[in-house]
């Protein structure tokens, strides 16, 4: 028996979708179908989600390769016997994906899928930006302050063009993300699966503090080699920053950051540095190379640069004047 209903999980982001989606992934019998065909699986730590139908339609080059991806989606779920689809990418929420979103609900209809319905979670947008922020210093390589990354993602925060575009595509339901206990049920509930599954927190892709959001801004201004960063910054003379190292992984055509404390057996890895209180030209090979090629950095150490660099002065959006304000 074919799919009875799709349904279109657009995030936002920083709504739970990383613990939706890796939920979905794992369920192996029931009446939903979470369909591997357009999904990218190379990112889990954000969650197996459908991003390459959400960006390959306006990709230069990838038109192709989204047809094949949706003739792909559109043989799985034909061959498929549970009754609920559904699909889920946060990107679905960007306007840029808008013409690609309609182009595959309308692949959808074509194909007799025509019972499509969608889902999505808005949270207050002063603390949206504020979490897409350090999500895209963390893990997509951002490099403008906030202030400019306010502006340069506008179209994120606003909600009332969202809102729009998404009943243009399907009937819609918008829920508030911070009114949720566990998203995961909510989701599931809300999409009539049966019974509600319990959601696994393991799978969450939790934020990040303000401080560490800046220290990942600046190393991707710098240019930090992927491996094992030792990290000690004070301020004023006393210690603020609990974490103790950064391990810069490569991921998703970038590098990501993960904070974690000091494991004696990783200390050995390459891009260690041996000692923050040295000058820079005095710590180790790796690291001295990439640090020369900024001039600047020259007779300073990486601690107070970090530290010097390091000042919290983007933490609140005034949304009615959609000006920012430094704390």
């Amino acid at each position: 028996m074919p799919i009875k209903k799709v349904i279109i999980h657009i995030g936002t982001y920083k709504t739970g979708s990383s613990s939706i989606q890796n939920t979905l992934a794992r369920i192996t019998g029931g009446e939903i179908l979470y369909p591997l065909a357009g999904c990218q699986l190379n990112e889990p730590d954000v969650g197996v989600r459908h991003s390459l139908l959400a960006y390959w339609h306006n990709s230069p080059g990838r038109h192709g390769d989204w047809q094949s991806c949706v003739d792909n989606l559109l043989d799985e779920l034909l061959r498929s016997n549970r009754n609920i689809a559904v699909l889920s990418c946060e990107g679905w929420c960007r306007q840029s994906t808008h013409q690609g979103l309609l182009a595959l609900v309308e692949r959808l209809r074509i194909a007799g899928l025509g019972d499509i319905e969608g889902v999505c979670y808005l949270r207050d947008v002063g603390d949206y930006a504020r979490s897409v922020y350090r999500e895209f210093c963390r893990r997509r390589g951002n490099r403008l302050i906030f202030q400019d990354f306010v502006v340069r993602n506008r179209g994120l925060w606003d909600y009332e063009g969202l809102i729009r575009r998404m009943k243009s595509v399907a009937p819609f339901s918008f829920f508030s993300y911070e009114s949720q206990r566990d998203v995961v049920v909510h989701f599931l509930e809300t999409i009539g699966a049966a019974p509600p599954l319990k959601s696994e927190r393991s799978n969450s892709n939790p934020g990040m503090d303000c401080i560490g959001a800046e220290i990942c801004r600046i190393a991707n201004d710098i240019s930090l080699p992927t491996g094992l960063i030792s990290v000690a910054m004070t301020c004023i003379g006393a210690p603020f920053m609990a974490h103790e190292h950064i391990d810069v992984r490569a991921f998703g055509g970038g590098v990501a950051y993960a904070f974690a404390p000091p494991v004696a057996h990783r200390m050995a890895a390459p891009a260690a540095v041996s000692s923050l209180s040295q000058p820079i030209e005095a710590v180790s090979p790796q690291i001295r190379d990439w640090l020369s090629k900024s001039a600047f950095l020259s007779g300073v150490t990486l601690e107070n640069y970090l530290r010097n660099s390091c000042r919290l002065r983007f933490e609140w959006i005034d949304t009615d004047s959609n000006t920012c304000a430094a704390v």
